[in-house]
């Protein structure tokens, strides 16, 4: 009896009239004290029907005119919308998530609401920025990065933005490996048709050389969809909910599109001294699938580079080789030979890598391959 007064007690100061549900703002005054607005620790009505995948009783509550938007927790940022996007790292049990964001949106979730995830506040990894309510997350960013087509759909047309940076300086479309989402998304950004690919492009090389991207892994908008291995699109992500699928697919069809729009996939990273191709990105990572879209999108099979994935004396350095300059640096088909990988090899000589070329020190990549099964590829006399 106790409880039911109390929750009643709950959903009455909660409530208020929809038309008027009045806007969430942050406060910031120190790191320390950076948060949401926030009505207590605990969660309401809302929230706990939510939890519990009960969305005749969230209805309910809605159409009695709770507000959606009233945030709880320390920092305020767990509230409704947020739950559902982050129902698969809290165990929350929401059958249907979609109809819990459409349920949200049609009664006036703010679709624009920002959050900082568990743990990202503060220096979480040493040296990056860490999460402020001012650069939190969006909606739209986890959908995105969760890969979810219908509900980037319906955040878009209730409103959401797609141009607010989070703290590591990415947006959404910065995240989009998905094709129809980051269509759904340059639509909305850039509306002109005969410009929208030069612009997305553009937008996405907007942080090259910048303190978020912290080695040439980052530099380009090609490279940065190799690092697929995080979850990641440009920065460190801790609790993408797609860590542990398929990666490569990600990257694939992040490389897919970046080739539509006209990415360049012979752009060199060069930076602090570093310089390498996608290319060669690729075949370190053990990436074939990647580097096969590279290959078919027009990167030289043959550019050359030398960098800290240098080899000398046939096995893998972490220095580059003093002597190695841009005409006689390694090869693809040096570095897939000297690494042992079968499968990059027979995919450059798919695409008719040039097995004659010699590097440096007058060696071919039959010299550099580490294995039998690769040196019988490499054979001039095949």
């Amino acid at each position: 009896m106790m409880r039911n007064i109390v929750l009643i007690a709950v959903v009455a100061l909660a409530a208020c009239d929809p038309s008027s549900l009045p806007s969430v703002n942050y406060r910031q005054e120190t790191q320390q004290d950076d948060s949401f607005p926030t009505s207590g620790e605990d969660p309401h009505p809302l929230d706990l029907a939510i939890h519990s995948g009960d969305l005749d009783a969230a209805r309910r509550l809605l159409e009695q005119g709770v507000n959606p938007n009233l945030r709880w927790g320390r920092r305020g940022d767990r509230f409704p919308l947020q739950a559902v996007l982050e129902a698969r790292s809290y165990g929350y049990r929401i059958a249907d998530s979609t109809e819990s964001v459409r349920l949200l949106l049609s009664h006036r979730a703010d679709p624009n609401a920002r959050w900082c995830p568990y743990e990202s506040r503060g220096n979480y990894i040493p040296g990056r920025p860490g999460c402020t309510s001012a650069t939190a997350m969006s909606p739209l960013t986890f959908a995105t990065i969760a890969g979810s087509r219908s509900i980037v759909e319906m955040l878009l047309e209730a409103g959401a933005d797609p141009a607010p940076e989070d703290w590591g300086g990415a947006t959404p479309l910065d995240y989009a490996y998905d094709e129809v989402i980051f269509e759904l998304i340059g639509r909305k950004m850039f509306p002109d048709l005969s410009t929208r690919d030069q612009r997305a492009l553009e937008w996405l090389a907007r942080n090259e050389g910048s303190p978020y991207d912290t080695g040439s892994a980052h530099a380009t908008p090609v490279s940065r969809a190799l690092r697929q291995s995080e979850g990641i699109a440009t920065v460190y992500w801790p609790l993408s909910p797609v860590q542990h699928e398929d990666v490569e697919r990600r990257s694939v069809n992040r490389l897919n599109t970046l080739m539509r729009i006209g990415a360049d996939p012979n752009q060199r990273l060069v930076r602090a001294g570093i310089d390498s191709t996608p290319l060669s990105f690729a075949l370190w990572l053990g990436r074939y699938r990647s580097a096969s879209v590279l290959l078919r999108s027009g990167a030289d099979v043959n550019q050359r580079w030398c960098d800290q994935f240098a080899v000398r004396d046939f096995k893998q350095t972490s220095t580059k080789e003093p002597a190695c300059t841009a005409p006689t640096g390694l090869t693809p088909l040096m570095w897939a030979a000297a690494s042992g990988h079968k499968e990059g090899v027979e995919l450059l000589l798919e695409f008719k890598a040039d097995r004659t070329l010699k590097d440096w020190a007058d060696r071919t990549a039959f010299d550099y391959a580490s294995t039998p099964a690769v040196r019988e590829l490499l054979r001039t006399d095949r």
